[in-house]
This record gives structure tokens, C-alpha cells and sequence, in this order.
């Protein structure tokens, strides 16, 4: 009876937030932060994390519709991550 060829060693795991900083549809559930130093994308998905932390909500919001939205005030800035 032939034998069966010797198997292949398991791929190392992956970081689920190195492999989502390439995924268009959402982010890790663990964060951004422990793939930060891993690569490009998952660097630039933890800064927009990080900005976008700084912003929780759209304070001009209501100004966008209606009477209010002819005269819409500038939205809030945050400095770059």
C-alpha cells in the first residue's frame, strides 16, 4: 500500500487586524493597535481609527437638512494621527 505524502506544517495565524486593515467591509474586533507596526495598511487603519475616535459623533449633523442645511456651519476638525 503506498504511503501518503508527508503533510505540509500548518501556516503561521495571522493578525486579525493586519488581515482586515485590507478588507473594504469592516475592521478587526480586536482593534487596530496590535497590528499598528506591522505594515502600511495596518498602520493607516489604526490612525483613521485613532481620528475618528476623537470624533464620536457629527455635532453639525441636524444642520444638514432642511431650512438649517442652506447656511451649514463648518464641521469639527481633529489634527491628524
Amino acid at each position: 500500500m503506498p504511503k501518503k505524502p508527508p503533510r505540509k506544517p500548518a501556516p503561521a495565524p495571522k493578525s486579525p487586524a493586519k488581515a482586515s486593515a485590507r478588507s473594504t467591509v469592516s475592521g478587526s474586533r480586536k482593534g487596530t493597535a496590535a497590528a499598528k507596526d506591522m505594515d502600511i495598511a495596518a498602520r493607516k487603519m489604526a490612525a483613521t481609527d485613532e481620528t475618528s475616535a476623537q470624533m464620536p459623533f457629527n455635532e453639525t449633523k441636524p444642520m444638514e437638512y432642511g431650512e438649517a442645511s442652506r447656511v451649514t456651519p463648518e464641521g469639527m476638525h481633529v489634527p491628524p494621527v
